[in-house]
């Protein structure tokens, strides 16, 4: 995710996969355990996926294209500090950062070249710093 440049629908994926870990069957409506490794996704049964039929299959939300859905991520108790900012270098690149705190916790920073995935990579981050549920 770090590395991205642009919305993709397998990040996507990716990213629903790692914080929610389950999925439900769009025809039959059960409910699937999914985990994503690296940059595969594997349900229960350790089948890797075809990615455009899982992609097509289950509507997963546009973490990477949409700032909703990316806020989506960020955990209920933590909130934008400073906040979201663009830097405009010399050489006519942009980037974005963005900075999460809770109290009591290190600040989760993130940058990329979209304010969107800056955001998700913050919120993934603030995620792993909670104690699991």
């Amino acid at each position: 995710l770090e590395a991205a440049t642009a919305p993709s629908r397998e990040l996507d994926a990716l990213v629903y996969c790692t914080v929610q870990q389950r999925i439900v069957h769009p025809e039959h409506g059960f409910p699937i355990e999914v985990w994503a490794e690296k940059d595969s996704i594997f349900w229960k049964g350790g089948t890797v996926t075809q990615r455009p039929l899982f992609l097509n299959e289950f509507g997963f939300p546009s973490y990477t294209a949409s700032i909703d859905d990316a806020l989506m991520l960020v955990p209920e108790d933590w909130a934008f500090s400073p906040g979201l900012w663009e830097t405009r270098m010399d050489d006519g690149r942009v980037f974005w950062t963005c900075s999460l705190c809770r109290a009591g916790e290190g600040i989760p920073h993130a940058v990329s070249s979209s304010p969107v995935i800056a955001i998700c990579i913050a919120a993934l981050k603030a995620r792993a710093a909670q104690p699991p549920t």
